[in-house]
């Protein structure tokens, strides 16, 4: 959440709020939603602000001196998203004080929401390459990596939390069917502490593990 208030007056297309103190178009590509008043449930893109309006497209009903607003930092999730919380990384500042997401929707974003200060903070990564879409399954190995699959293509990678890098990781030897929505994959740790990467193929119900031995 990048902020919130209660609006003084707007329109189908405007929300005010005078107590506000906006810089000019800093709020573009945010989303604006109604939580409480006579425009509630609705969610829309803010197209332009000034200090203290926000515009975006018309809406049903219009904005009152009854609505309350919260205004959303990160985009849109959309298919093959996923969320992780770091327990036991090797920096400690990261365990149980962050959420990661991976925002999904055919982009190759990632971001993480801070438990303690309630802020988004958008995570640029390298390579920046790989888009992620349905079919994509994800797994955290418990400590600094989070594994996924591309879509159904069979790649895998790991995103590694310390150094912001996404490093290739495996490759399913196998070819996959239509792309599923739902995660698929797994890290299974045995007795003797192996760590195994298990996915299940896309369009079919076979196992396919690697043992995570690098």
């Amino acid at each position: 959440m990048e902020g919130f208030g209660q609006a003084t007056s707007g329109s189908t297309t405007t929300l005010v709020d005078t107590t506000q103190n906006w810089a000019a178009n800093a709020m573009v590509g945010k989303r604006v939603r109604l939580v409480a008043g006579s425009a509630a449930t609705n969610e829309v893109t803010i197209t332009g602000n000034t200090q203290t309006t926000l515009s975006f497209s018309a809406i049903g009903a219009a904005v009152d001196n009854t609505t309350s607003y919260t205004i959303i930092e990160p985009t849109t999730r959309g298919a093959g998203n996923s969320i992780f919380v770091p327990r036991n990384s090797t920096n400690p500042t990261l365990n149980n004080n962050y959420l990661y997401m991976f925002r999904g929707g055919a982009t190759a974003e990632i971001g993480r929401y801070n438990i303690t200060t309630e802020a988004y903070e958008p995570i640029t990564f390298f390579p920046f390459s790989e888009t992620l879409t349905t079919g994509t399954s994800y797994a955290y190995d418990g400590v600094n990596r989070i594994y996924f699959q591309k879509d159904a293509t069979g790649r895998c990678y790991y995103y590694d939390m310390i150094v912001n890098e996404v490093v290739n990781s495996s490759t399913m030897p196998y070819s996959q069917g239509t792309a599923a929505i739902g995660n698929r994959m797994e890290v299974v740790t045995t007795e003797d502490n192996l760590k195994y990467l298990y996915m299940i193929r896309n369009g079919g119900q076979e196992f396919w593990r690697c043992l995570l031995f690098w």
